[in-house]
């Protein structure tokens, strides 16, 4: 029923507007939702190249981390010109050379 009967007071009729108003408006900007078949999230990641499925342990997946690791700060110091930095295993930055004022 879009009118409200004028037999109620202005208030009334003044709040049933207000409610139609935002009613109409709330159906005109939500998304009707979409039929499609749900496919299973870890399938379809599964099937990209970024996440494989392996059998290796706990540990070879830490040092595998850890070799990475390594590897992306090593080409951040390259890339950042910082050639007098040495990275060694344990993540411990330790100077080459000692540094003059200008460096």
């Amino acid at each position: 029923q879009e009118r409200c009967p004028p037999n109620l007071p202005v208030k009334v009729r003044v709040s049933y507007q207000k409610l139609l108003k935002c009613n109409i408006l709330n159906e005109l900007h939500s998304k009707k939702p979409k039929s499609r078949a749900r496919k299973s999230l870890f399938k379809s990641l599964a099937n990209t190249k970024f996440f494989q499925t392996t059998e290796i342990d706990w540990v070879e997946a830490g040092l595998q981390v850890c070799r990475q690791g390594h590897n992306m700060l090593n080409l951040l110091i390259e890339r950042k010109k910082l050639d007098y930095l040495h990275l060694d295993y344990n993540f411990n930055l330790k100077p080459i050379k000692t540094l003059t004022t200008k460096e």
